[in-house]
């Protein structure tokens, strides 16, 4: 008979080691510097089931018995209460290559990425040396700490039937990082090895892989045990760790991990408290960390998704273990997904906003994947409009197939909503249709008051979408490239700024050497107005990032909402200042239109007019194969940008003409001032006038005439006067609140309310003001 020596020296080991339970328990509490011993385990499982009663019992027989059976244990109730069951992994893992067949080279590169660089008994302790010799760098260290490769190994063990031995692999190296931990031997400060976030991180990759591992007669219960009691001290010291609370994703990240493994380990004693730390700190979390518009307060894509993650993982397992939920965790959970369609463009993508990092240099995030897993759980026919048409395979491992199949049967219907905000995070968002060559603006005008470590320099900047490109691009960044402070700054975002001076300032470095770092110095912003009407949108804003060089700065934004945007951005200072303007995109000044153009593959384009003709100069940049535009005012005490924004479908649509005055886009015209509008009978005195039919949008107003009647604005103000059946209605587009005086006129309503004055003061922005003509002289 063949002898396994392996388990017979494991057989030999539990006996020598444990003995029998002493009649009268000691009390016992889970450690975090070291593994438990057989015997303490045993007399921390709880009697709450017959099963583990019987554990107790043999262990006053045979400890080794006990031991197995503990093991045994943990093993089915892995297999019937974790994201799947391990019994059918078989299948499982073949639907996996049939759905995803691109993944096998991926998993394959990366657990090879891992193996080349650390062997199994690695150091954790900076410094050492790669296996290829290279000194191990901040960002290794903390991927190694995180474990995330593992997981690759493991799915590619069944890809090559263990031919690697990478269970064998997986095994040394969890017992060299418990060795080191007890040696004290590994990094900490920085980079720390146990730190929230990266400890986390490798809690849930080894759940996930000692779930996978089970269905594996190579994963012998020596192993099995081991990784028990790895999980017990992860979880004491992850315990510890978190009892302070802390704002951000890395303090999130550490409770769903130990939430996930006390509920996996609920029949050991102490765990319990460890559950109710951690769903009460989530819970904390989403309350304070997920705004009431339901956007993460980081502000970030990236981040978000990240936290979804996190409570979908505690939120799913939780679910299928039958453990209640607070309300609040639940309804916050799911407005998470509402903010993500908020923010989707017509092509079913997301902007890129803040410190997004999943690909360098794109131009866009993923919304599919997330959003089928919001589709799976909720049934939300807006979800599953976006949603894939298969299980995306970050989820596939998460959930169970009854779920899953849930994909087909999916009513899909696009949202009802068009324009937008998220006004507690500061995203306002302008967008008049889900077709695909419809057009959508996202304006950023918030920052996160409790952690704006990933905001980036890019106060009132904008993110535009039309005719299937990104008009107006904001790129990803990667945190280790020696260029991640520029890419999180001024110059490759669509902002205003004064002297070259972009909005970070003072650049701090992470204390790890990891390549990340924040912004000591970003504006505060102040939103002034927000409307969403039929026709058209009206942001205005302002920040004080330039208040130290005595300059007062505001950006509003008009989206006529069949075809253009007018940019206004507002400079005034006590002394000569450069004023400009950021454009992201490859450009080319057009003579015949006095228009900056950028052109994209499918033939559309953007235009960028500027309707007040200057002596402006332009320095055009580039980087990482990106570009941008810089259009500077020269020296000037007082300045205004009057913009229009105009993306072109093809080249027929293109700006053509010679100059502003009387051009035409779409079917607005461009006029000039003291305009007489014969078919309203009004009269109209301002600077700028737009106008279509009877709708007009008038920069720098000073009078509207009509009759012997007149409306006068005791500072020139920008509006929206809209004629219909000889009504007047007039929508001050101001920045401030103005004076306005009547002649003439009585019954003057505004904001509904009848007003008999003929001197208005302290009108403030957004403002509607009627008039009705048959009840004037």
């Amino acid at each position: 008979m063949r002898i396994n020596m392996k388990a017979f020296h494991f057989i030999i080991f539990c006996f020598l080691l444990t003995g029998t339970l002493k009649a009268k328990s000691t009390s016992i509490e889970i450690p975090s510097n070291r593994l438990l011993t057989d015997q303490e385990l045993i007399e921390l499982v709880s009697e709450s089931n017959d099963s583990m009663h019987l554990i107790k019992k043999e262990y006053n027989n045979s400890a080794v018995n006990a031991v197995i059976m503990l093991a045994e244990y943990y093993k089915q109730f892995f297999a019937e209460h974790f994201y799947y069951d391990w019994r059918g992994l078989h299948e499982k893992f073949n639907s996996y290559k049939k759905l995803f067949p691109e993944k096998m080279m991926e998993h394959q590169r990366r657990a090879k990425e891992h193996t080349q660089l650390f062997s199994s008994n690695t150091r954790w302790k900076l410094p050492f040396k790669t296996l290829d010799g290279n000194e191990v760098t901040a960002y290794q260290l903390r991927h190694l700490a995180r474990q995330h490769k593992a997981f690759d190994m493991a799915l590619v063990n069944y890809y090559e039937d263990n031919r690697n031995n990478y269970i064998e692999y997986f095994i040394n190296q969890v017992k060299s990082l418990n060795q080191n931990y007890f040696d004290n031997n590994v990094e900490t400060g920085g980079n720390d090895v146990f730190e929230y976030f990266r400890s986390g991180y490798r809690i849930f990759n080894w759940l996930n892989i000692h779930n996978i591992y089970l269905s594996s007669e190579v994963y012998e219960t020596e192993d099995q045990m081991l990784l028990i009691k790895t999980f017990l001290y992860h979880g004491a010291e992850m315990y510890k760790r978190t009892k302070k609370f802390n704002n951000g994703n890395h303090h999130t990240k550490g409770l769903m991990s130990l939430a996930l493994l006390s509920i996996m380990f609920r029949d050991i004693k102490g765990t319990e408290i460890w559950l109710k730390h951690a769903l009460d700190g989530l819970t904390r979390h989403l309350e304070e960390e997920v705004n009431e518009d339901g956007f993460q307060f980081e502000r970030s894509i990236h981040y978000h998704k990240g936290d979804i993650n996190n409570y979908f993982y505690v939120y799913y397992l939780a679910k299928l273990n039958g453990i209640s939920l607070p309300e609040v965790y639940l309804t916050r959970f799911q407005s998470m997904f509402d903010a993500l369609i908020k923010l989707a463009f017509p092509n079913k993508t997301l902007p890129v906003l803040q410190d997004d990092t999943d690909g360098p240099w794109s131009e866009f995030n993923n919304l599919s994947s997330v959003i089928t897993l919001a589709s799976i759980l909720f049934n939300n026919p807006s979800y599953s409009y976006f949603m894939e048409e298969k299980v995306p395979s970050e989820y596939f491992w998460f959930l169970r197939d009854k779920d899953i199949n849930k994909i087909e049967t999916s009513n899909k219907k696009p949202p009802e909503f068009l324009s937008t905000s998220l006004p507690k995070t500061g995203y306002y968002i302008m967008r008049n249709g889900w077709n695909k060559n419809d057009m959508c603006m996202i304006i950023s005008a918030g920052l996160s008051a409790k952690k704006p470590d990933h905001q980036h320099g890019d106060m009132l900047g904008l993110v535009a979408y039309a005719n299937e490109s990104n008009v107006l691009p904001n790129y990803q960044v990667r945190y280790y490239l020696n260029d991640y402070n520029f890419f999180k700054n001024s110059l490759v975002k669509n902002v205003a700024i004064v002297d070259s001076s972009l909005h970070g300032k003072k650049w701090i470095p992470n204390s790890g050497g990891s390549g990340f770092g924040k912004w000591k110095i970003l504006p505060n912003p102040n939103t002034i107005l927000w409307q969403s009407h039929s026709d058209y949108d009206v942001f205005i804003g302002t920040h004080d990032g330039y208040k130290n060089d005595g300059v007062t700065y505001f950006r509003k934004v008009i989206f006529i909402k069949d075809g253009f945007w007018i940019v206004k951005d507002l400079f005034e200072a006590n002394s000569n200042h450069n004023f400009q303007q950021v454009w992201q995109g490859h450009y080319t000044f057009e003579d015949s239109s006095k228009s900056l153009r950028s052109t994209f593959a499918n033939g559309c384009g953007l235009d960028i007019l500027q309707l007040r003709q200057e002596d402006y100069y332009y320095n055009y940049g580039s980087f990482r194969g990106k570009g941008n535009v810089v259009v500077n005012s020269g020296l000037k005490n007082k300045f205004d940008y009057l913009t229009i924004l105009y993306p072109f479908n093809n080249f027929e649509e293109r700006f053509s003409g010679t100059g502003v005055d009387g051009m035409k886009i779409k079917e607005w015209s461009i006029n000039a001032k003291f305009l007489d509008y014969q078919n309203d009978q009004i009269k109209i005195e301002g600077r700028d006038i737009i106008n279509k039919s009877s709708t007009y949008f008038v920069f720098d107003c000073e009078k509207i005439k009509f009759a012997s009647n007149e409306i006068m604005f005791l500072s020139p103000a920008d509006v929206t006067i809209m004629v219909n059946n000889g009504n007047i209605q007039v929508n001050m587009l101001t920045h401030q609140n103005l004076e306005l005086r009547f002649s003439n006129i009585e019954n003057v309503i505004v904001n509904g309310k009848q007003i008999n004055e003929l001197i208005l003061k302290d009108v403030s922005p957004g403002s509607e003001i009627f008039i009705d003509r048959s009840k004037v002289n």
